[in-house]
């Protein structure tokens, strides 16, 4: 009702002759309206969310409130509606410097919680083309405005589990041999792959839950190979690559956990590296 009126830009009052006249008061500024729009999002009437932030700022423009953008998506990918809140990020998520760094032209500006929040929800719908898309897209941002890259590896360790049921390639089974070696974007290479080239590019941290992702889905693959053949795609290798993912955490100051090991002990068995399966059963 106060917001209604402030819209009409009147208020009746009581005046002492005890007439009721109306009285001006102030128009909705951009608090008002980032707040009522915060209520509408509790109500989902993600229509009248959009009309506030038509008129708090156009498209690409700076006057769409980065913050109140931000929680509109996380409201809206809560409620499990992305595909509402992909549209808002597509219409409302860029915004323009005053400069660009030479002073040239606006730079442009990408809301990053509101995209983070957006990969996150691809990720829980099960869109993996998309959320591989937006993690690219905010792992190139990251690099171009010298942003911080720590928030990306929970992207990253989220966007790997959507491809739990991908059967890693023979290009996959090429990376992890030695520290040196990267993903690569080649022929054959799976969607995991190109996720883990574009981290790497893009300098992604991995934690301890991103080698936990990669090991157990090659643990998977590993008693796959045990049954039946699969060709290039031989327990050796995908033995020998759970391994090299070892080493490679290890080189990062990482220790594995108990669910690590219990996917690394039997494939050190496999390769005959049982003083290596002996010492970490032990403890």
């Amino acid at each position: 009702w106060i917001f209604q009126r402030m819209e009409q830009g009147t208020v009746p009052s009581a005046m002492p002759s005890g007439a009721m006249e109306s009285v001006p008061i102030p128009s909705p500024n951009s608090v008002t309206l980032a707040t009522i729009a915060l209520l509408w999002c509790q109500n989902r009437d993600w229509e009248r969310v959009g009309q506030v932030l038509a008129r708090l700022g156009g498209p690409g423009a700076a006057g769409a409130l980065p913050r109140l953008v931000t929680r509109i998506v996380s409201a809206m990918v809560d409620c499990g509606d992305v595909a509402k809140a992909e549209k808002i990020w597509l219409e409302y998520g860029h915004t323009n410097s005053s400069t660009g760094s030479n002073g040239e032209r606006p730079a442009v500006v990408l809301n990053e919680r509101a995209l983070a929040k957006l990969v996150l929800g691809c990720t829980r719908t099960g869109q993996v083309a998309k959320a591989i898309g937006y993690f690219r897209t905010a792992c190139e941002y990251s690099a171009q405005a010298s942003r911080p890259t720590s928030y990306l590896t929970g992207l990253l360790n989220a966007v790997l589990r959507c491809t739990l049921d991908e059967q890693p390639s023979v290009p996959d089974l090429l990376l992890c041999h030695h520290e040196s070696e990267k993903w690569q974007n080649t022929t054959g290479s799976t969607r995991r792959g190109w996720v883990m080239h574009v981290a790497q590019t893009h300098g992604v941290r991995f934690d301890i839950d991103t080698y936990n992702v990669l090991i157990s889905q090659l643990s998977r693959l590993a008693y796959k190979c045990a049954l039946q053949e699969m060709g290039d795609v031989t327990l050796d290798r995908v033995a020998q690559t759970m391994h090299g993912l070892y080493l490679r955490l290890c080189k990062e100051g990482l220790a594995p956990d108990d669910m690590m090991l219990s996917h690394l002990v039997p494939m050190w068995c496999h390769l005959g590296m049982d003083e290596l399966a002996t010492e970490y059963w032990r403890l």
